[in-house]
């Protein structure tokens, strides 16, 4: 995907262990999309992991609510892709 930025969701400020993955990217249309993915308690982060799933939910093919410790960090998020793609108009994919 190109014109693609991430941030990657720690678990909080001062356990900066990552526990999911927000994506931003704007289609060949113009429109801006939001992505997330969460890793499981049982589960080892991976990056490679966490940014395909916030892609594939980007693209429709998987579906979930955003759980709470990702919605935490999603209005900054949106903030920061509104100035990156100078839009105002964002979708986040649930």
């Amino acid at each position: 995907m190109q014109n693609t930025i991430v941030k990657y969701v720690r678990k909080s400020a001062s356990n900066r262990t990552p526990i999911g993955t927000l994506m931003a990217t704007k289609d060949a249309n113009g429109d801006v999309r939001v992505g997330w993915s969460f890793c499981n308690r049982r589960d080892h982060f991976n990056r490679v992991e966490g940014r395909r799933i916030a892609e594939q939910r980007i693209l429709g093919r998987v579906k979930g609510s955003v759980p709470h410790a990702v919605r935490r960090d999603l209005d900054d998020f949106i903030d920061r892709s509104q100035r990156y793609f100078k839009t105002q108009d964002i979708s986040v994919v649930e």
